[in-house]
């Protein structure tokens, strides 16, 4: 069965499955390198680091679009092609700690379309599932 939360155990349970991508969307609108200098200092391991503005965001066009614009999809499936993530069957998923908020994660897979999403919150201090080292 689907299930669009997870927790910090079952996300710790498939790391190593094939089928998972981790993505790490911890963002901040107060400061926008927040996320990234948390995601540098501890994350999930294996995880890649989206950020809001440089890759889930198209361009800014004054008096046109809003702050986060959705982006190109060719250029995010690049993107994301890069990342390990292609078409379904494979899974991904995002995840916050402490640093960030449900909402982070929300520009990461709300707006994409990947039925197939999840979202894992907590891991507390370290970014990591459960705390973990």
């Amino acid at each position: 069965m689907h299930r669009t939360l997870v927790d910090a155990e079952e996300l710790l349970r498939h790391l190593d499955h094939p089928d998972w991508v981790v993505v790490d969307c911890r963002f901040s609108l107060a400061d926008t390198e927040r996320g990234r200098a948390a995601y540098r200092e501890s994350h999930v391991p294996g995880a890649v680091y989206a950020h809001l503005d440089d890759d889930l965001s198209g361009p800014i066009i004054p008096g046109s679009t809003g702050r986060h614009p959705l982006p190109d999809p060719e250029k995010l499936a690049e993107r994301f092609g890069s990342w390990g993530i292609g078409p379904a069957p494979r899974s991904w998923r995002t995840t916050t700690s402490r640093a960030g908020s449900p909402s982070d994660s929300g520009g990461c897979w709300d707006g994409l379309g990947m039925t197939r999403s999840r979202c894992s919150m907590g891991g507390g201090r370290s970014g990591k599932p459960g705390g973990s080292p």
